[in-house]
């Protein structure tokens, strides 16, 4: 008898495992991955000029006003099903929300949101993103007006999905140049022209 008949067990035993691995990796159940980002960009600098500039929502003065980017982007292996979901999708910021912008995705696939009036705050406030299916690869943007800068504090969880809060991603999707005006805003107003702020926000591109 050789030796190989004699030992074929564990040969095939450390053949087996990292063929195993691979098959795990490849076809197993791996988890979903999501990731958060956030921007806030000042809409009236300081100044003698912006001084005579205001934003308003509902007739209100709205205070350090900033116009906020959240991204939500699918960069997982899988779909995040709608089944994913025990509830809303929790996204906890500073600053205190007024009003959605804008939504953009790109992939057709509307995303609801809304924010929830009873945890808003003058400090904080919370973005509730419904349950519906992420595919994977999803982008979802959405623009908002808030009092203050804002930045990520919390956010809830989801069945089988990893979500991390990275830094705001400069892709071709993400770094659009952003024309809005307030006057969109339902309520909203501005008592001079937004685009001699818009042309001056700090961090914006030059290039059209």
């Amino acid at each position: 008898m050789t030796w190989l008949q004699e030992n074929w067990l564990g040969l095939l035993s450390l053949i087996g495992i990292p063929v195993s691995i691979f098959f795990t990796w490849r076809w197993g159940t791996r988890r979903a991955k999501l990731q958060l980002a956030i921007e806030s960009t000042r809409l009236l600098a300081q100044g003698e000029v912006t001084e005579k500039l205001e934003v308003s929502y509902d007739g209100k003065r709205v205070e350090n006003p900033y116009l906020t980017t959240l991204w939500i982007k699918n960069v997982g292996p899988r779909d995040v099903p709608s089944s994913a979901f025990e509830d809303d999708l929790r996204v906890k910021i500073s600053g205190r929300f007024f009003e959605f912008i804008d939504i953009e995705t790109n992939n057709g696939i509307n995303p609801a949101v809304m924010s929830d009036s009873t945890a808003r705050t003058s400090g904080s406030s919370v973005i509730l993103i419904p349950p519906r299916l992420i595919p994977k690869r999803t982008v979802w943007v959405f623009k908002f007006l808030t009092s203050g800068e804002s930045k990520i504090l919390d956010r809830g969880e989801l069945q089988d999905t990893d979500i991390h809060v990275v830094n705001v991603p400069f892709t071709s999707l993400f770094d659009k140049a952003i024309d809005v005006s307030i006057a969109a805003v339902p309520g909203g107003s501005l008592v001079r022209d937004l685009r001699l702020v818009i042309d001056n926000w700090s961090g914006r591109s030059s290039k059209r």
